[in-house]
């Protein structure tokens, strides 16, 4: 009797193994700029591109005022000026160092637009702070309305 279901897929379906993890070392030890572009351009762009889309969708760490293409960019582009301080000998993984090094950028930058957006309140929201204190203080009788007419406008 012949066994049921799918047959199991000699090749993984993943974006960075083995083959990914010497590609980029090759890439770190080589001088030659051909090699090195080619290395690039055939095995290590579509694994980071694959990681880096990954991990901004996966961990949500979008910046609010930035388009996708823009973050995605930005990103890989961070990663590609870091990815020289990878050490193979240290024992870790080339995937596990690239991973951390996109999240932490992405957090950062998510830290760095909040407290931007906390030093620098918007001009509206400070205007509707000032109209409702104005209004507590001085009632809703017509004087108030006179007074708030001409300090708002």
């Amino acid at each position: 009797m012949a066994k049921r279901g799918r047959k199991p897929s000699r090749e993984r379906k993943g974006y960075f193994y083995e083959k990914e993890e010497e590609a980029l070392i090759e890439y770190l030890n080589t001088t030659d700029a051909q090699r090195k572009n080619e290395l690039f351009n055939t095995i290590l762009q579509p694994a980071l591109t694959k990681m880096v889309e990954s991990i901004i969708r996966r961990y949500k760490l979008y910046t609010p005022d930035e388009l996708y293409e823009d973050t995605f960019n930005d990103t890989m582009s961070f990663l590609l000026s870091k990815i020289e301080h990878f050490n193979p000998n240290s024992g870790y993984k080339a995937y596990s160092y690239c991973g951390t090094i996109c999240k932490n950028y992405l957090i950062l930058k998510i830290n760095k637009y909040d407290k931007n957006l906390k030093r620098n309140d918007r001009y509206e929201d400070m205007r509707e702070e000032l109209e409702n204190n104005m209004k507590y203080s001085y009632g809703d009788s017509e004087d108030s309305n006179q007074i708030l007419g001409g300090l708002i406008e």
